[in-house]
């Protein structure tokens, strides 16, 4: 043997003992949720795992608790137990100890987690949106003091994958300037807003992607399960920039997901479905129910936005679009925040005005999920209507003590008879109900809120917050 030839056998050994020793000493490996700066869900049982060698014994030992769990990695090298949390509060500490190799998990914080999803309005950072100029000074001011240490930031790398993942790309992060920055502005604004509400940690996951539509959320297996969702299945929805294909983004950044205990979702999407109205509540149902049962944590809350006016090409579609995420509202443990008021731009189909985006989303929370009295967590919406004569009432929920119109030469209100023709209707204001009627319609039948793409809100509740767009009718409309 030459010179050279012991030369390469020598670098092959040097190669294989350091493999050798990483193997040894670094078996036991922890998924990207799993880390430090990250926050657990307080007073749940939560989930614990990871990898390791066949066999192994892993034993996880938080600050928190007293004694310490111990789980055998299983022959395919998975693992995972649970252990209880407490109150919310920290920073603690979690070591996971393996064979020959422990790790320690630094500055965790025990409070609320949310998941916030969706396409392109949860998608979009405060930088990618113009930066902090949108808002008033005291709104970056609140995060340069520090007033935010204990809300934690964790953002999903995008990726796709035909089969489901047990892990993603990520790490948590804490607050400051520069972090929020190029985190989702919805989702900041969001948790932001619960943290000076509720006076705990709260952990945002952040796993959005622009242009997408809901099926590619949502598992394929659950989609086949639905016999009217089957056009999803085969259908490609995406471009070059963005995936279209069914059940990709679930499987490779929601499913990493589910292991880890969250206290519910947010959800702002829609845009990209909008031709497909008719099939939205069934498609958001199946997207719902599925998480919720990968989850295993019950009905958690799932809290969407209503997409704003724009300019669509296609007639009357982003009204049908809002009108199907409405019907969604009939899923149990949901609710919406509309945006009809916060559109600025019709030619924007990214309403930069995410504060309030996220503030409307907060008081559902804080209402339904954790019972405070915050007043009014929802705009004025539509229960029920009656034909009286030449008008028709309409009766809403709601109202927190009264109903508001704009004074604007617009009112948004039209009415109809059995020929289908609508016109420019007078509204009167009786309480928790509308008057409506026209002296074109001597004999009306139907009425119609807001509804075109472009209509910004008028209808408001005695707090100010908008109603949404509405029908009374279920006439075909046509998008063309």
């Amino acid at each position: 043997m030459n010179k050279i030839q012991k030369t390469l056998v020598l670098v092959v050994l040097v190669i294989a003992g350091i493999f050798s020793f990483n193997q040894t000493n670094a078996a036991v490996r922890l998924p990207a949720l799993i880390g430090n700066n990250m926050v657990l869900q307080q007073n749940a049982a939560i989930n614990v795992w990871g990898w390791a060698d066949a066999g192994e014994k892993v034993i996880v030992q938080a600050s928190w608790l007293s004694a310490s769990a111990e789980v055998v990695a299983t022959k395919e090298g998975n693992w995972k137990t649970i252990i209880n949390t407490p109150n919310a509060g920290g920073p603690y500490t979690m070591t996971i100890t393996g064979r020959d190799y422990s790790i320690k998990i630094e500055n965790i914080l025990i409070g609320e987690v949310w998941l916030c999803s969706g396409q392109s309005n949860m998608d979009l950072t405060i930088k990618g949106l113009g930066g902090w100029g949108n808002y008033k000074p005291e709104v970056r001011d609140e995060v340069q003091r520090g007033d935010f240490a204990s809300v934690r930031l964790f953002t999903v790398q995008k990726d796709t994958s035909a089969y489901v993942r047990t892990d993603c790309k990520g790490n948590w992060l804490t607050v400051d300037t520069g972090t929020v920055d190029n985190f989702s502005a919805t989702a900041w604004f969001y948790g932001s807003s619960l943290s000076k509400k509720l006076g705990i940690p709260v952990g945002l996951i952040y796993t959005a992607w622009g242009g997408t539509a809901a099926e590619v959320w949502t598992p394929v297996a659950s989609l086949e399960a639905a016999p009217e969702l089957q056009h999803f299945i085969h259908h490609y929805s995406g471009y070059a920039w963005w995936p279209g294909t069914a059940g990709v983004l679930y499987n490779a950044m929601i499913h990493p997901l589910t292991n880890y205990t969250i206290k519910g979702a947010i959800w702002y999407q829609g845009e990209s479905n909008r031709m497909d109205y008719k099939l939205y509540p069934a498609l958001m149902n199946t997207l719902i129910t599925s998480w919720r049962k990968a989850w295993g944590i019950g009905d958690f809350p799932f809290y969407f936005v209503q997409i704003a006016p724009y300019l669509y090409k296609e007639r009357n579609s982003g009204a049908l679009l809002r009108e199907a995420q409405m019907k969604c509202l009939s899923i149990p443990n949901t609710g919406m925040a509309v945006t009809l008021d916060i559109a600025g731009d019709i030619n924007d189909i990214h309403p930069k005005n995410k504060l309030d985006v996220g503030i409307r989303l907060s008081l559902w929370a804080l209402t339904k999920t954790y019972g405070q009295d915050v007043g009014s967590f929802s705009g004025p919406v539509y229960k029920d209507f009656k034909v009286e004569k030449k008008s028709i009432s309409i009766e809403f929920i709601y109202t927190d003590g009264e109903l508001k119109i704009t004074e604007t030469a617009k009112n948004n209100f039209a009415i109809a008879g059995a020929d289908k023709v609508f016109y420019p209707a007078t509204v009167k204001i009786q309480g928790n109900k509308l008057v409506v009627s026209s002296k074109k319609v001597k004999h009306p039948v139907a009425v119609r809120y807001a509804f075109l793409n472009t209509s910004v809100s008028s209808l408001f509740n005695g707090t100010g917050l908008p109603a949404s767009s509405f029908r009374t009718d279920d006439w075909e409309i046509d998008t063309k």
